[in-house]
C-alpha cells in the first residue's frame, strides 16, 4: 500500500510476508536482521535520531504499516519498541547502558501480578506475568510489582491503596512458559513468564503512573494509557487494511458456487463492501485526528490533556468496532479457500481476531 511505502520499500514488504508466511510461530533469521537494521524496536528511546525519539502519532503510524505488513511483526514491535521506550524513565546513565546493548529488545506484561520487597538498594522481585510479546526475542523484560517493604507489609499510598511500580531485568533471570498457543498472532510470541525471588536495583525500578523524572520530551509525558490503547488499535486498524487488500485482490474476482457473475458485478457485496470500507476509513481518520488533538495538548494545552485523552480512547475503540464489523461482515462471502491455514486471509482473520481481544479495545458502547 501506498500510504505505508516509507517503512519499508515493496520487495521488503513481500520479504516479510513470505518469511511470516513459511514460519508462522516464529520470526526468521532473516527478519529478526531486518528488524534490528531497521531500528524499529528504537524509536521510542531517548537516543533515538540524536535524542528524538519518534512522537507518539509517527510511531503509532509505523506500528500500523507494520500490522499491514504481518500481525505477529506488528504485533512484536509495537510491544517491544513500546517497551523499550521505557529508557526514558530511568536515569540518564542506566538509560544509556541499555541503549548501548545491540538488539535491545524489552518484553513484559502490564498486569501487577507481582511483588516487589525493599531490600538495600533495591528490591526483590517475584511473580507470575501473562501474555509478554516477543519473549522468545527477548534480551530484557520487564513486569509490575506491588511494593513491599523490608518486614513484607504492603506500601501503601495516601488513600491506603497498595502502591505498584515497574521493573526492569535482563532476560536469563526468567523463565519463559510455553503458553502462547493461540487462533492467531503466533510469531508474537506472546507466551507467560516466572520471576523468583532475583535483586533487582533501584535504578532499575520506574514508575508509569506518572510523567519521567529524568525526561522532557513530550513522548515521555504522554499519558501512557492513551498511548497503549492508541498502539493496540492501530494494530487492527493495519490488519484491517491487509484484509481489504486481499478481499478487492482476490475475493471480489471470484464467482460464488452456481453464479454466474463475480462478486464484484454483484450489487449487495459491492455496496456492502462499499459501506463498511468508508465507515472504516472514516473512524480511522477521526482517530488518527484525535490521536494528534491529545499530543499538541501534551505540548502547548496542558489543561485540556485529559479531556483530549478521553475522547481519543474512545475514537481508538470505535476505529477497532468499525474494522470488526468490516471483517466480520465481509468473511461470509470469501468462501471455502478462506478457511484454510495455508490461506493469507485465513491468517489476516486469525491474527484480527486475537488482537481484539486485548482489553484496552473492548467495545467502546460497553
Amino acid at each position: 500500500m501506498l500510504e505505508f511505502s516509507d517503512y519499508y520499500s515493496d520487495k521488503e514488504l513481500k520479504f516479510i510476508r513470505l518469511q511470516t508466511k513459511e514460519s508462522k510461530i516464529r520470526f526468521s533469521k532473516g527478519l529478526l536482521q531486518l528488524i534490528h537494521k531497521k531500528q524499529w524496536l528504537r524509536i521510542a528511546i531517548p537516543h533515538y535520531r540524536n535524542g528524538n525519539p519518534m512522537s507518539a502519532l509517527e510511531i503509532a503510524l509505523l506500528f500500523e504499516a507494520l500490522a499491514y505488513a504481518d500481525g505477529s511483526l506488528g504485533w512484536a514491535i509495537n510491544l517491544g519498541a513500546g517497551a523499550n521506550m521505557f529508557l526514558g524513565y530511568l536515569n540518564q546513565d542506566t538509560s544509556k547502558r541499555l541503549a548501548n546493548i545491540p538488539n535491545l529488545w524489552l518484553a513484559g506484561s502490564g498486569a501487577p501480578t507481582g511483588t516487589a520487597i525493599e531490600t538495600e538498594n533495591g528490591y526483590i522481585v517475584s511473580g507470575y506475568w501473562k501474555y509478554a510479546s516477543g519473549s522468545l526475542y527477548a534480551t530484557h523484560f520487564t513486569a509490575n510489582a506491588y511494593l513491599y517493604n523490608k518486614n513484607k507489609q504492603p506500601i501503601l499510598n495516601c488513600e491506603k491503596n497498595p502502591i505498584y511500580r515497574s521493573f526492569l531485568f535482563p532476560a536469563k533471570e526468567v523463565e519463559i512458559l510455553n503458553t502462547w498457543n493461540t487462533l492467531g498472532l503466533r510469531a508474537s510470541c506472546s507466551n507467560d513468564y516466572k520471576l523468583q525471588a532475583v535483586f533487582v536495583p533501584s535504578e532499575y525500578g520506574f514508575d508509569l503512573t506518572k510523567n519521567s523524572f529524568y525526561n522532557e520530551l513530550s513522548l515521555y509525558r504522554y499519558p501512557f494509557d492513551a498511548f497503549a490503547v492508541s498502539n493496540i488499535a492501530v494494530m487492527c486498524t493495519g490488519i484491517t487494511q491487509h484484509f481489504i487488500e486481499l478481499f478487492e485482490q482476490d475475493i471480489l474476482t471470484k464467482k460464488s458456487l452456481y453464479d454466474t457473475q463475480q462478486l464484484k458485478e454483484n450489487s449487495k457485496v459491492k455496496n456492502l463492501f462499499n459501506t463498511l470500507s468508508c465507515d472504516f476509513y472514516k473512524s480511522r481518520s477521526l482517530f488518527l485526528a484525535d490521536l494528534k488533538k491529545l499530543e499538541y495538548a501534551v505540548e502547548h494545552d496542558k489543561a485540556n490533556i485529559k479531556e483530549k485523552e478521553v475522547r481519543l480512547q474512545l475514537s481508538a475503540k470505535c476505529s477497532v468496532d468499525t474494522a470488526y464489523r468490516l471483517i466480520m461482515e465481509l468473511y461470509r462471502f470469501c468462501g471455502m479457500n478462506a478457511v484454510f491455514v495455508q490461506n493469507e486471509l485465513n491468517k489476516v482473520v486469525q491474527d484480527f481476531l486475537v488482537a481484539t481481544q486485548h482489553y484496552s479495545i473492548r467495545p467502546y458502547t460497553i
